[in-house]
């Protein structure tokens, strides 16, 4: 998949989370900046999954794979990629909950303005 495989969907997401949330940021009260604060760690979590992937992939994504620090073929780069991305998920989900929830409960009186 290359560098832009696997950084340019973390990029995405990154830039849309924040063009959609910066705007709404000053609405969000300590929990909601928790969550903010969270979902951007998870982005980066997962980023660095990727980096670890891409950056182990000549020596571990062989047949047979005598350098790699891993123990593959068991367990190589690509695993450890994917659990550091589920990882990086579970702190997104967590942190978009936390502004969601927050984002909910804010005054309703107030009329919402999308960015």
């Amino acid at each position: 998949a290359g560098s832009l495989g696997e950084l340019a969907p973390n990029a995405v997401l990154l830039c849309t989370l924040t063009v959609a949330c910066l705007p709404q940021f000053s609405r969000l009260n300590l929990k909601g900046k928790v969550g903010a604060g969270c979902a951007i760690a998870g982005i980066a979590i997962i980023t660095l999954g990727a980096i670890i992937q891409f950056s182990l992939n000549d020596s571990c994504g062989l047949p047979c794979p005598v350098a790699c620090p891993l123990p593959a073929p068991l367990f190589n780069h690509n695993a450890l990629f994917h659990l550091i991305q589920v990882i990086g998920m579970g702190v997104l989900a967590a942190g978009m909950d936390l502004v969601c929830a927050c984002l909910e409960t804010v005054d309703k009186t107030q009329e919402f303005v999308p960015p």
